[in-house]
């Protein structure tokens, strides 16, 4: 019987059929029971999940009481790891195994390893190799995933699993047995076999092989075996073969997923946002179930990507660090697949600071001052930063933009410039040939000048973005150009402004405000509960005006804070 079933399957059956169990002395009437039932006095026989759910209970108290350092996790994976490969009604099943389950506690290492021959030119993993040929037996009560280096390896690398770079693998059931080949490999003299159960790898090696001598004299050791768990991923570093990561990826998010991986190693931005992977694969797995993966090294690309699509959302498992010992830095993310790209400028960006210097937009501190443009004055003035919004290295598309007096800017996405042709900020993205031949503004020692959109080129660059954002103005300049931050449509052209002089229209300013009246902050607070500070930072008054205008909607502003809560 089974004691209890998930939505696809039964982890694990237990006895319950006919179990004799004690029985409230109440319900017996001399040796009668109160529905006519004869049962001995105290105890009664009984069948269902009431039943098999007790052997399962006691299994995991009885594993408990041997090692009271076990977690919860690990009494678990040691039971199904030990449990029986049955058959029911035609599908695969495990079979409670209390006995299987102690062995694995205290003999962990059932591998039985035993020479069985050597090879010289002809034989091997190439055909031109020599060493040895091992046959491993399987000694547990269940099936076992034997993991093992193809070569000869030094006995620090056989020990502790450290430095395997050949390994293979296959499926051994109980009891039998499979002949391997390990390779010679110079002046390394050990062979090692491991496999994995719950948080543990078990590592038999050995050494002493020769033509005379068959029988092995292993040695066992446990190393701990590291998995990762992100988003309801769950990856362990198996080894390497070559340059070739074997990465063992189980479905633990409840459903049946179809997974996407990157056959290569990629860039952590790349990973962390899902963009630039050009080398992507899928496999479907059933919830609970594993399989193996392989990830390639790819130049000085160092992270790994894993990724499902849950709704609207990419679910996203990434890691770096990656260390023979099963060791990686792992971290999940998740992305709205309708939100819109990053809209930022790219790494190497020159940020006109208050002073008059310039400073690389990634070696800005968030401290400084930062030359701004004063609409209500008409001057230059200065603004702090407020935050620094960043997105980690990765491949993005590249907006170049050339003006007419040698002028470049590299934008991502879309980033806003000031139009003079159009008198208001205009975002310049992929569509920014459209804006070829018109004039924007460009700071120089003497005021403002105009220089034209003469090129627009794309390209796919390995940069990071960035995109600071200015208390209060809500500009800066970028290598020289008036600019504005991406994606705050809304906030900016609410009012009219004096082409001329690069002032607010003041007739027209005053009429908008008297028609559509201006935010308090207690006003504004009722509906979206900020800060002071960060009102006054957005000009929050004024967006009353650009709601009365249509600019933006109460719903957006309510996604803009959302999306800038972080630096909040």
């Amino acid at each position: 019987e089974d004691s209890n079933y998930g939505e696809n399957s039964v982890h694990i059956y237990a006895p319950g059929a006919d179990i004799i169990s004690t029985y409230p002395a109440d319900m017996c009437d001399n040796g009668t029971h109160k529905k006519g039932i004869h049962v001995s006095r105290g105890y009664h026989k009984m069948s269902g999940t009431s039943m098999a759910t007790p052997h399962v209970t006691g299994a995991a108290a009885l594993l408990l009481s041997y090692d009271p350092s076990l977690t919860a996790t690990e009494i678990k994976e040691i039971l199904l790891d030990s449990a029986e490969d049955i058959t029911i009604e035609g599908e695969n099943a495990k079979l409670l195994n209390i006995g299987n389950a102690i062995t694995n506690i205290f003999d962990p290492n059932r591998i039985g390893l035993q020479n069985v021959g050597y090879f010289s030119e002809g034989g091997g993993c190439n055909g031109l190799s020599s060493g040895w040929q091992i046959n491993v037996t399987n000694y547990q009560n269940t099936t076992m995933k034997v993991i093992y280096n193809t070569k000869m390896c030094f006995e620090g690398d056989a020990q502790n699993w450290t430095g395997l770079s050949d390994i293979a693998y296959f499926e051994l059931p109980a009891g039998a047995s499979q002949t391997v080949e390990i390779e010679e490999n110079g002046t390394a003299t050990h062979i090692a076999f491991s496999f994995i159960s719950g948080g543990t790898r078990y590592i038999t090696y050995a050494n002493e092989l020769n033509n005379q001598t068959n029988w092995l004299i292993p040695n066992t050791t446990t190393v701990a075996h590291h998995s990762y768990t992100q988003n309801g991923m769950k990856a362990s570093i198996l080894g390497k073969n070559g340059s070739t990561w074997q990465i063992k990826l189980t479905n633990n998010t409840g459903a049946n997923r179809t997974f996407s991986y990157n056959t290569k190693m990629c860039f952590d931005g790349d990973a962390q946002n899902w963009t630039g992977l050009s080398d992507e694969e899928d496999v479907d797995l059933d919830n609970t179930d594993s399989t193996v993966i392989s990830i390639s090294e790819n130049g000085t690309a160092s992270a790994i990507a894993i990724s499902y699509m849950d709704g609207i959302y990419r679910k996203v498992f990434y890691a770096n660090n990656l260390n023979v010992s099963g060791t990686m830095s792992a971290y999940g993310n998740t992305i709205d697949t309708t939100a819109p790209p990053a809209e930022c400028v790219a790494a190497g960006t020159l940020i006109t600071l208050a002073d008059g210097s310039q400073k690389a937009v990634e070696d800005l501190t968030g401290n400084e001052l930062l030359l701004v443009w004063n609409m209500e004055t008409g001057t230059y003035d200065t603004a702090p930063i407020l935050f620094i919004d960043s997105d980690p290295i990765g491949h993005y598309e590249v907006i170049e933009l050339s003006f007419s007096d040698g002028t470049t800017v590299d934008v991502i996405s879309e980033h806003g410039f000031w139009d003079t042709d159009l008198n208001e900020y205009v975002y310049l993205d992929e569509n920014a040939e459209e804006y070829i031949g018109h004039t924007f503004v460009k700071q120089s020692a003497v005021g403002w000048t105009e220089v034209t959109l003469t090129d627009v080129e794309i390209n796919t660059e390995v940069t990071m973005a960035y995109s600071p954002v200015t208390y209060g103005h809500l500009c800066y300049y970028v290598n020289g150009m008036l600019s504005m931050p991406g994606g705050i449509t809304g906030l900016i052209n609410i009012f009219e402004v004096d082409s001329t002089t690069l002032t607010i229209d003041e007739e027209a300013y005053a009429e908008d405000i008297a028609e559509y009246g201006l935010f308090t902050y207690e006003e504004f607070a009722e509906i979206y509960p900020i800060s002071e500070e960060i009102f006054d930072a957005f000009n929050g008054n004024y967006l009353k005006v650009a709601i009365g205008k249509g600019l933006i909607t109460e719903e957006r502003i309510g996604e803009l804070i959302q999306s800038y809560s972080e630096f909040f």
